[in-house]
């Protein structure tokens, strides 16, 4: 896929969504809403799948590159965080932070 074909992605963590702009313009294209403390949207390398980590609710979602329809919600042991995917064995690292907690 190209990267000028792909629009550009913005977390708005507040929001708990992420907005799907178009890169030149800066308008809002689409948005990916529900989310608890979305953290690293990454797109697979074909573009048709979105992956988008959900710290506050220990899940890793995964949309429809071109509808942004939900298709699957993994869930995780912790707060997912970060993402790598490795071409040669098709398989995409999720790293796990270590929640800090408020002391009081």
């Amino acid at each position: 896929m190209r990267e000028d074909l792909i629009p550009a992605y913005q977390l708005k963590a507040t929001r708990n969504e992420v907005l799907i702009l178009d890169a030149e313009s800066g308008e809002t294209l689409s948005h990916i809403g529900g989310l608890s403390g979305p953290v690293a949207p990454f797109f697979d390398p074909d573009g048709s799948r979105i992956f988008v980590s959900s710290r506050e609710d220990g899940t890793v979602r995964v949309y429809d590159g071109e509808s942004y329809a939900p298709l699957q919600t993994i869930a995780l042991p912790d707060h997912p965080n970060s993402f790598t995917y490795d071409a040669g064995r098709k398989a995409l690292f999720v790293t796990i932070k270590k929640w800090r907690r408020e002391k009081g």
